[in-house]
């Protein structure tokens, strides 16, 4: 005989089997909790950083759903879950097998950037300024520019092309005192 809360179940069951929207959806809210708990059992350290609990839930949800199922195959509530904690438990060791035993995806081989035994610690800086930097130094620039006499702009732009002081002064006929007192001046503006 029946009780009250097995007749209930298997009128759920039957709603879900009959695509009925509210009974799948109300299936997924009492049961997903009992999945969470079973993959949370069964995920290792190692892959907890890579998938959430829900990936392997939905991932039940799916197996569930894609194999028909009428309401006479889970006989109550405590066998349906059993099922779904053993979906889920197969769907995490699939998913460890796949991620510690192939070469491609194992996380055993991952190496933080930061570690020091792999000797990238001063290599993970770009050597060139960014784009962003390149767009605020020659906004700069121009206002560097902005007001000064051409052959103060003549001296600032073959300062910024890398001459030295007195490669300027010989360039331009001037003495190096007369370039250096230039470029200080607008540098100190």
């Amino acid at each position: 005989m029946a009780t009250p809360g097995q007749n209930e179940f298997r009128h759920l069951l039957q709603q879900v089997g009959e695509g009925s929207n509210d009974a799948t959806c109300a299936l997924i809210e009492r049961y997903a909790p009992h999945i969470v708990r079973a993959v949370r059992r069964k995920l290792s350290r190692a892959i907890r950083a890579k998938f959430d609990s829900i990936d392997f839930v939905q991932a039940v949800w799916a197996s569930f759903f894609a194999t028909p199922t009428g309401p006479d195959r889970f006989e109550s509530p405590d066998h349906l879950i059993r099922h779904l904690a053993a979906l889920a438990h197969n769907k995490v060791i699939d998913e460890v097998r796949r991620r510690m035993e192939t070469i491609k995806y194992n996380v055993n081989r991952e190496r933080s950037l930061n570690d020091s035994d792999l000797g990238l610690s001063g290599q993970l800086t770009a050597p060139v300024p960014s784009p962003s930097e390149v767009a605020v130094a020659d906004e700069l620039w121009a206002r560097l520019l902005r007001g000064q006499p051409d052959h103060y702009r003549r001296i600032l732009e073959l300062r910024r092309e890398g001459n030295t002081q007195q490669q300027i002064a010989d360039r331009l006929g001037l003495n190096e005192r007369t370039v250096r007192r230039v470029i200080r001046g607008v540098v100190h503006e």
